[in-house]
């Protein structure tokens, strides 16, 4: 499915639709102000700001061992559940899995990092769906027409 990159934000972008942790719905983003889904190979789990406290701080996930870098990050809770995120661009929307039980070893126990402030945000609204994502879509990008296709795996 190709979407319409964001305009004028620094890095390629979607709107972050839903997001559910464990196969709970978790009411995020909420009311939370332009936030932006940052479609970033660079590795790692996904990484989520909630200034809005609608999920960082609430319990019942399964705990993950907090990474030292988390350190300049304010609030936060590690995870490693299963994560489906519905993603869009204002007309058509895709839902993807991480799905903990089908990750390889060499990145399986840390699945989202959800913090109040979330450093590796830099300053923006959202999330990033981190390099872990790309385990589970296949990514196209269109820098010509600005868009991005996604597509589950």
């Amino acid at each position: 499915m190709s979407f319409k990159i964001l305009p004028n934000v620094g890095w390629m972008s979607l709107i972050p639709i839903a997001l559910s942790i464990g196969g709970a719905k978790t009411g995020w983003p909420g009311v939370l102000a332009s936030p932006i889904a940052m479609i970033d190979s660079g590795g790692g789990p996904m990484f989520l700001s909630d200034p809005n406290g609608v999920i960082y701080s609430s319990p019942g996930h399964n705990a993950a061992v907090s990474p030292g870098w988390i350190s300049s990050s304010t609030n936060c809770e590690c995870i490693r559940d299963s994560i489906s995120v519905e993603l869009g661009d204002g007309s058509q929307t895709i839902t993807y899995v991480v799905d903990a039980a089908r990750m390889p070893a060499s990145v399986a126990g840390l699945t989202l990092v959800m913090c109040e402030d979330n450093h590796y945000m830099m300053g923006q609204n959202g999330m990033n769906i981190g390099g872990i994502s790309f385990l589970f879509i296949t990514v196209v990008i269109d820098y010509m027409n600005k868009r991005v296709c996604l597509k589950p795996i």
